[in-house]
């Protein structure tokens, strides 16, 4: 027998009504995780982690830029604290002679204090820590940081959260234009602007974080900026302004069991000879004066190292070593 028409309707208007509530239900389960992991604190990566930059400045219708790298050297401990050595690599990358790109605060030590949600920064001629990021900061608090030093007081405009793999992290919105210069700090990653970067307005200067890798993979791009691939080593692009250089460095003995000869020009000098294990801690590091240079590493274990040279800051050789 037919049913009726208006069982039917009720039918479907409850079966609309069952659809209705367990859509509800998904989206609250759903935001429910979100906020389960937004309440969750994420700290900074714990090793072989790389932070790639870009920053400029404009002088009139001139300009010059740069790209920068902090990489993890190793973990130390201060005053029973467990702190990141990080380093800061600085690339001119064009100049225009009449202005100088931004930098970071260089070479230091970061404790994350993930019990209470804040970051600290201490320079390598300091034996104090400054607050680096405050992760407790709610809407209207004022932004107050070592990294600060363009003396500009930014205000909480909003807090969310940014889908960082397969984790949703707490974000700090200063600034709610939607672009690639706007200012937010987000857990685990820093600022956008980069880790230790001044938030300058972007006017006549400024700078972008454009990606963070994690034991050489990829955790955090730059949705709106393009990025720099692959952020743990030098682009193509920023690897040919120093060419001439490394042209003009010689590494001899590679691979070998007892010595790397180092040959360049007097120009050059003085550079700094570092060795890094693979997860970017630092085994050796040597001051560079003389033309022709020989450095033992007969007293490291075989296997594969990074060698970095840099002059004034800036990476000529970065490659890698093979100890027998």
């Amino acid at each position: 027998m037919k049913e009726p028409a208006s069982n039917s309707r009720s039918t479907m208007v409850a079966w609309s009504q069952c659809r209705g509530m367990l859509w509800g239900i998904a989206f609250l389960v759903s935001t429910s995780q979100v906020k389960a992991q937004y309440n969750v604190y994420h700290p900074f990566p714990d090793s072989n982690a790389v932070w790639g930059m870009t920053s400029g400045c404009m002088d009139g219708q001139f300009g010059s830029s740069a790209y920068i790298q902090n990489y993890y050297l190793g973990d130390t401990l201060i005053d029973d604290r467990p702190y990141k050595h990080i380093d800061e690599i600085y690339v001119i990358t064009s100049s225009s002679g009449g202005c100088y790109p931004p930098s970071g605060l260089g070479s230091g030590y970061l404790w994350d204090d993930a019990i209470n949600r804040k970051v600290y920064w201490r320079s390598e001629f300091s034996n104090q820590d400054t607050l680096l990021y405050d992760f407790t900061l709610t809407l209207g608090d004022t932004f107050v940081s070592c990294i600060n030093s363009c003396n500009m007081l930014w205000l909480v405009q909003s807090i969310d959260s940014i889908l960082i793999g397969s984790n949703y992290r707490k974000r700090i919105n200063f600034d709610q234009s939607e672009s690639c210069a706007s200012f937010s700090i987000i857990e685990g990653i820093g600022s956008t602007h980069g880790l230790t970067m001044c938030p300058y307005i972007p006017f006549e200067m400024g700078s972008i974080l454009r990606c963070v890798n994690v034991d050489d993979s990829l955790l955090y791009n730059a949705a709106l900026c393009p990025d720099l691939s692959p952020c743990g080593d030098l682009t193509s692009d920023v690897a040919d302004i120093f060419q001439d250089l490394s042209n003009r460095v010689e590494i001899a003995q590679n691979p070998t069991s007892w010595f790397l000869r180092l040959d360049c020009d007097a120009s050059l000098l003085p550079m700094e000879f570092s060795i890094l294990d693979l997860t970017g801690k630092l085994i050796f590091r040597k001051e560079v004066i003389d033309v022709s240079t020989s450095i033992s590493i007969s007293s490291l274990a075989r296997g594969v190292y990074l060698l970095r040279v840099q002059r004034n800051g800036a990476l000529v050789v970065h490659k890698k070593i093979i100890k027998l």
